[in-house]
């Protein structure tokens, strides 16, 4: 009799050890550009493991990555040609952000017509994150507007 309970609670922790195995699933992401309805196409990975209720939690790496081909959209009463990147990446522990944590956005921005203008629009930022709380310097620059370093 003692043999089997000590069977089942072995069985019971290698269940336990395999439902919380990571997990990766690729999904299609669009990153807005704030120009209409266009968007930059793009993907993000992510890890994940189900917990005992079967619910997902990000555990490890995601990143998203997306770009956009030159592409004509009109806002009235302008047209614009845009282009451009962006990418980020963070780490998560158990449904926590959780280590260093950086994005990277890129639109170049072109005016169509009789005035034609080009402009560059971008954001980076980087932090690091322990169990949750921002850990750390964290720095945020866009386009010079705003500009923070902590």
């Amino acid at each position: 009799m003692r043999k089997i309970s000590i069977l089942a609670i072995m069985l019971l922790c290698c269940v336990s050890v395999w439902a919380q195995q990571n997990q990766t699933d690729t999904k299609t992401y669009n990153k807005s550009t704030g120009y209409g309805t266009i968007s930059m196409p793009g993907k993000v990975v992510r890890s994940w493991y189900l917990n005992d209720e079967g619910k997902k939690v990000f555990n490890g790496p995601l990143s998203a990555s997306c770009t956009l081909a030159n592409t004509n959209v009109s806002v009235w009463p302008y047209d614009f040609a845009l282009s451009g990147t962006y990418t980020s990446t963070t780490n998560f522990a158990h449904g926590k952000l959780n280590g260093a944590s950086a994005s990277s956005y890129k639109l170049n921005v072109k005016k169509l017509g009789s005035n034609p203008e080009t402009k560059v629009e971008y954001q980076t930022f980087s932090g690091n994150f322990l169990k949750g709380v921002p850990n750390g310097a964290f720095k945020m620059d866009c386009n010079g507007e705003l500009k923070l370093t902590v």
